[in-house]
């Protein structure tokens, strides 16, 4: 039985861009893992405007990218406001070069372990 889903970590500044179109040839759907890269992408300037122009957060606009890119994005959050604006990101509409703008971003920065040097405790 093949895997249907793969958790990985995604965010705008490590986009994984190979392992997204592997999980594409087979059919298999990839979902986000810190999809807001512990908010290392907030102050970016192509986030704070693209945010500013469409009167929404940082956090809303990169979940929308997640959106935008068919990724499955899971955004957790024990803060009652911030669930509110998570969940109205797919209001949002991106264009093409927002989403460029966004690609541009990539610099391989991970928050979670590596996985090709992870080793179990």
């Amino acid at each position: 039985m093949k895997p249907v889903l793969n958790q990985i970590e995604l965010s705008p500044k490590l986009q994984q861009t190979s392992t997204r179109t592997l999980h594409a040839e087979r059919g298999m759907i990839t979902q986000s893992w810190t999809p807001l890269g512990n908010g290392t992408s907030f102050n970016a300037p192509q986030i704070t405007a693209i945010a500013a122009r469409l009167g929404a957060s940082p956090a809303q606009v990169i979940l929308k990218w997640h959106q935008n890119l068919g990724l499955s994005v899971v955004a957790r959050s024990s803060n009652a406001n911030r669930l509110r604006e998570n969940l109205a990101a797919p209001e949002l509409t991106l264009t093409a070069e927002d989403m460029h703008q966004i690609a541009v971003l990539h610099d391989g920065t991970r928050c979670g372990p590596d996985p090709e040097s992870f080793e179990i405790e």
